[in-house]
């Protein structure tokens, strides 16, 4: 894989259960098709599996979305900056909260931080945390999120 390197311009991320932050330039899909070692899968699996699904490799279907179900499971976190008219928010999807999830949530926090000004003027933005072992959603802002603890 080559060097990545984290601008301001990165609205999504992937983050391993060991608190490694990988900047998404395109979609999700496609940087773990393009980085399939990282998440511990072959190519081959990937094409197996869109085969499968009778999907073409990098359609945003049912491959995907197991694909993504998987990584997840596995303690990847996966997050991505929507803007709406209503609403611009950062969602989080997880498996669950671990104390090891929050302590990679706060990592991911502060290189936000360290490199986008205006998020460090605008700590009121909305995270939305999704757990898919429970389905459940957390709503906190950015600065809430040094305040995340355990049920």
């Amino acid at each position: 894989m080559n060097n990545i390197t984290i601008t301001t311009h990165h609205s999504a991320f992937w983050i391993s259960n060991a608190g490694l932050i990988y900047p998404v330039a395109t979609s999700h899909i496609r940087f773990v098709i393009d980085n399939a070692d990282l998440f511990d899968m072959s190519k081959d699996d990937i094409k197996v599996l869109y085969a499968t699904h009778n999907e073409k490799i990098g359609f945003e279907g049912k491959a995907r979305k197991e694909i993504m179900s998987e990584l997840i499971s596995n303690g990847w976190i996966r997050t991505r900056y929507k803007e709406s008219n209503n609403e611009n928010f950062w969602t989080l999807e997880l498996n669950e909260l671990t104390e090891s999830s929050i302590q990679n949530i706060l990592k991911w926090k502060e290189m936000l931080l360290s490199l986008n000004q205006d998020l460090r003027n605008n700590l009121n933005t909305t995270v939305k945390i999704i757990t898919l072992k429970n389905n459940k959603e957390i709503k906190v802002s950015l600065d809430e999120l040094s305040s995340l603890r355990l049920a």
